[in-house]
């Protein structure tokens, strides 16, 4: 509280609001009687009349800032502690993700090595944009990669509470690449080419996933690079991710071999399904299904196989 005493009538005075903690902004001043006029933190006012005690209230309310810096644009999205998405004290940091990538989870710090969390919040924020000083938009250092050991084992999604003045960074995962496809092997020498292999294949950005799955298919294993070969053993072609998911700039190919299916002529579909560090299972973004007719090659006139032998449709979701 601050006491000023012994004003002359007609004094004009002007105060402003300063030292304001963490999470709090300025709402407004009022006063007793008279009339005064604010502007931002600031507040100037007359005094009309001697002899008379003039009280005047500011009222602070909570609302600080937290901040999500994006993986895929390395831009600072800048969020009310109020904003309307935060419910109950609780943010889906999932329902963040930039169009065109799926959740890849969030993490204590990113791996800067040239810029700080406090260096972050200092950046001026232009329509949810970061900018330095200078007008340029924030970049970040791209010296490390993204570290288990830094994943955050809270669920995004479902137990996430931001804390004002923290800044959390979201992993944001390319769509592109986790479409599933398929693998065929053929018997060439054997009458009718059946089919002998069937391979699912698709692929994550890093180690930082826990797990993937071909649902309802089964769990895939995670391989830097594998080997489809032919029936007699000669190589047919190798598979890594870099090469085959084109937008991929590393990773590991996750791949299945279905011959159960092959052996039955079941068919069947699936979709890619991977939980990310801390525990939220985000689906792919296309849907496979494999139809058998008697499993055998008959090629079409590009050479690709068509019922009675093998055909496959995608469905995106």
């Amino acid at each position: 509280m601050m006491v000023i005493i012994n004003l002359l009538s007609n004094t004009t005075y002007s105060i402003e609001e300063t030292d304001i903690p963490d999470g709090y902004v300025f709402e407004n001043y009022q006063i007793n009687e008279g009339n005064i006029n604010v502007a931002g933190n600031k507040v100037t006012g007359t005094i009309a009349a001697a002899n008379k005690a003039y009280n005047l209230t500011n009222t602070n309310k909570y609302n600080g800032y937290f901040y999500v810096y994006h993986s895929s644009n390395n831009q600072v999205e800048k969020v009310s502690i109020t904003d309307n998405r935060v419910v109950n004290g609780k943010f889906d940091l999932t329902k963040e993700v930039s169009k065109d990538y799926l959740y890849g989870g969030y993490f204590k710090a990113y791996g800067q090595t040239t810029t700080s969390d406090e260096d972050i919040k200092k950046l001026n924020y232009i329509d949810g944009k970061a900018k330095d000083p200078k007008g340029t938009s924030y970049t970040g250092s791209k010296a490390t990669a993204w570290k288990s050991v830094n994943a955050y084992t809270d669920n995004g999604q479902e137990s996430f509470k931001p804390q004002v003045n923290k800044v959390y960074y979201l992993k944001e995962v390319p769509n592109t690449y986790l479409r599933p496809y398929m693998e065929i092997v053929y018997d060439t020498i054997a009458p009718g080419h059946p089919v002998t292999n069937l391979y699912i294949l698709t692929a994550v950005d890093d180690a930082n996933y826990s797990s993937v799955s071909l649902s309802p298919v089964g769990n895939a294993k995670l391989y830097s690079r594998v080997a489809i070969k032919n029936p007699d053993g000669t190589l047919k072609k190798y598979i890594n991710a870099k090469s085959e998911f084109k937008t991929l700039p590393r990773g590991y190919t996750a791949l299945l071999n279905v011959k159960d299916k092959v052996k039955n002529h079941s068919d069947f579909e699936f979709i890619p399904t991977f939980e990310t560090l801390d525990g939220v299972k985000v689906n792919g973004v296309q849907k496979r299904t494999v139809a058998f007719g008697n499993g055998n090659f008959v090629p079409d006139s590009n050479g690709d196989s068509v019922a009675p032998g093998l055909h496959h449709t995608d469905v995106n979701i």
